[in-house]
């Protein structure tokens, strides 16, 4: 699977035609492809993140798929990786809705997470 940042929109979509099972989406679409390390399918070179993943289940859902599986690796871009963690806002995951629609996850933003004391309204010296 690739994350798919927003500069790849107009090539997400074209590869969300119908193609016949012997056509090649990445000539299509102009994509470079990069092998796996773990498994078959190569993974998009202009993906900033990509996760290779193997089938675990397919559930039959209404007329689609839902698809379940474990990921087997990981490959991030050192160009969004900040201080141990990829940042979203250099990401900039773009998201497939339906049909037409596709969903931008910009801009992102920040809540504190609580901790247990906090929430119990106890000093951090007094948590479990």
């Amino acid at each position: 699977m690739n994350i798919v940042s927003a500069d790849l929109a107009e090539i997400m979509n074209l590869t969300a035609a119908d193609f016949p099972h012997d056509e090649d989406e990445f000539a299509w679409a102009g994509l470079d492809a990069t092998p796996s390390t773990h498994v078959a399918p190569p993974r998009v070179s202009g993906a900033r993140a990509a996760l290779e993943c193997r089938v675990r289940q397919v559930l039959s859902v209404g007329n689609g798929n839902m698809v379940f599986g474990d990921v087997v690796a990981i490959h991030i871009d050192e160009s969004i990786w900040v201080d141990g963690r990829v940042d979203p806002d250099l990401l900039e995951p773009l998201g497939r809705l339906s049909g037409a629609y596709y969903a931008a996850l910009q801009p992102s933003f920040k809540i504190p997470r609580p901790t247990w004391a906090e929430l119990r309204g106890a000093p951090e010296d007094d948590a479990p």
